[in-house]
């Protein structure tokens, strides 16, 4: 396969993007208010993202992806929870469906049957290194020899064309969930007879926009889709199509550029100007703690345009009165706005939106 840069660009994910401030989330030390931050704000706009990632897988293999996925996310608590577990690192992204009308063949190694899909794809965010990656794992430990071997025999048998889609997308894997010294493919799959497989995409730094990692986190996902898709067929006891779906993936990514380009003329057609930069008084810092207690005040929601993370913004606290002109950081002189229209108010405009 002959790697190029794809001129597809997700304009339907083109208002998504992720602030290096959103790390501050995993430092909130009370562990509800993290939690309630983590749901209301963050996972939104990551589930644009993976949303985004199923319409291409089935663009490209013309299956529906929702039909066998379910959608799995870290952390999920509920809100009448008794005790909330606190978390240092948050994914959200897709597993089998269960069928509670028929069993697994994938067994434990005691013999007793697993009732869900040990496999997973995830976009995982990982706020100590301050970067985002895909990453799918093949099964946990102490699954059944049998069904291992049978993942490792699909991965021999479509080795050439899986190396080829591995190095386009510069998917990475290993044996364990610890960095390790890269195996060679050949190596890695004679060792993962007994240990869970995984592969995952090079981590990308935030901050983050489509265009600057988020398409290419998408592209890995809609690429690494044949193998959870085959993992959990041969979990059923179905017949994988791990290779039709691969060829069907080298297809898409080599389609003739012309066609590329026309889309990504008509995307251009649309495309929003560049923002003239606002006046310093709307960038002064409110601390991370008194930022969250507004964005929970004013229910996650721009206060001027009505827009909230589920349509993929990310917001910002605006000072009423402006500091310039004397407002303070009081909690009755902050709202919340989209940073769209936090650019458009200048330093002179002290509306109340909250009335």
């Amino acid at each position: 396969m002959t790697e190029h840069t794809s001129l597809l660009k997700p304009n339907c994910i083109e208002e998504v993007s992720f602030e290096k401030r959103d790390i501050e989330i995993f430092q909130i030390k009370d562990i509800k208010t993290k939690l309630d931050t983590i749901r209301n704000y963050f996972f939104p706009r990551l589930e644009i993202v993976l949303f985004k990632a199923l319409d291409l897988v089935e663009d490209i293999y013309g299956i529906n992806p929702y039909e066998s996925m379910t959608i799995i996310s870290n952390p999920n608590h509920r809100k009448d929870a008794k005790k909330n577990i606190d978390y240092h690192k948050a994914h959200i992204g897709i597993s089998g469906k269960r069928d509670n009308n028929r069993e697994l063949i994938i067994k434990h190694k005691d013999g007793t049957p697993y009732r869900y899909f040990p496999t997973d794809m995830v976009f995982e965010l990982l706020p100590e290194e301050y970067c985002m990656r895909v990453i799918l794992t093949s099964y946990a430990k102490g699954v059944d020899l049998e069904f291992s071997k049978k993942i490792t025999d699909q991965l021999k048998t479509n080795s050439e064309l899986l190396g080829s889609i591995f190095n386009v997308l510069h998917i990475n894997y290993d044996v364990s969930q610890r960095e390790e010294k890269l195996l060679s493919f050949e190596k890695f799959l004679c060792q993962s007879k007994e240990n869970h497989m995984r592969f995952s995409s090079p981590g990308y730094f935030l901050p983050m926009e489509y265009n600057s990692g988020l398409w290419n986190l998408v592209l890995t996902f809609a690429g690494l889709y044949p193998l959870i898709d085959s993992f959990n067929l041969i979990a059923k006891g179905d017949t994988p199509r791990l290779k039709n779906m691969l060829e069907k993936f080298k297809t898409w990514w080599e389609a003739p550029l012309e066609e590329l380009e026309e889309q990504d003329e008509e995307e251009q057609d649309t495309a929003d100007k560049e923002p003239e930069l606002p006046e310093l008084d709307n960038y002064y810092l409110v601390r991370p703690g008194l930022r969250y207690e507004v964005l929970a005040r004013d229910k996650w929601t721009c206060l001027s345009c009505g827009r909230s993370p589920k349509d993929g913004i990310t917001l910002e606290v605006d000072h009423i009165k402006p500091r310039s002109l004397g407002g303070t950081n009081d909690l009755d002189n902050l709202q919340t706005l989209c940073w769209k229209c936090n650019i458009g108010k200048s330093n002179k405009d002290s509306t109340d939106l909250r009335a």
